[in-house]
């Protein structure tokens, strides 16, 4: 057993979310100066005003922004090579998504397990001072992290999916170094 356990995100993975950011991102582009006047179907709800092209322009607009810094966010990241998980005998610490809290040292968790949502395997982590945790975090982080809690998820979930390792080959790992440092506490 390791005593220290670093998930690094995968190069690429990284390079397929900056691809698809930056596709995304284009369309939004395009889409922005596409003329929807005589569009069809559902599209055709939004074309029959003034204000319905002005909130498919703004939609647009906000997608350009929103993808492009998603482009230039997960090109960084590919470039740095950004460690996602490091478990030691100090505890956790998380960057593997917005909402990650860093680091959490072990005397703050109760309990550590493997969750599901659509499809994605996580590992959920259980914080004996929730709280503390949330007058951390901005106040969109919490709103979001709160909306997770409400829907049976704790505030912590730790994805893997741009790192190649599953989480429940990971998971064992993890639980010996969260036993012996109990044992030992």
């Amino acid at each position: 057993m390791r005593d220290e356990i670093v998930i690094r995100q995968s190069t690429k993975g990284s390079i397929l979310y900056c691809i698809g950011a930056f596709l995304l991102a284009a369309l939004s582009l395009i889409f922005l100066f596409q003329d929807f006047s005589q569009a069809n179907g559902i599209l055709s709800l939004f074309t029959q005003n003034r204000i319905g092209i002005l909130l498919l322009r703004f939609v647009f607009a906000v997608g350009i922004l929103f993808f492009g810094y998603g482009f230039f966010y997960f090109c960084k990241r590919a470039k740095e090579g950004t460690n996602l998980l490091v478990v030691n005998q100090e505890g956790i610490t998380d960057h593997s998504s917005a909402l990650a809290l860093g680091f959490i040292p072990w005397r703050d968790i109760e309990k550590i397990y493997l969750d599901s949502m659509l499809g994605n395997t996580f590992i959920e982590v259980v914080l004996k001072d929730e709280e503390a945790y949330l007058s951390r975090v901005s106040e969109v982080a919490r709103r979001t992290m709160l909306a997770n809690k409400k829907m049976g998820y704790q505030l912590v979930n730790i994805t893997l999916n741009s790192t190649g390792i599953s989480p429940e080959e990971l998971m064992p790992q993890i639980q010996e170094i969260f036993r012996k440092v109990k044992a030992s506490a």
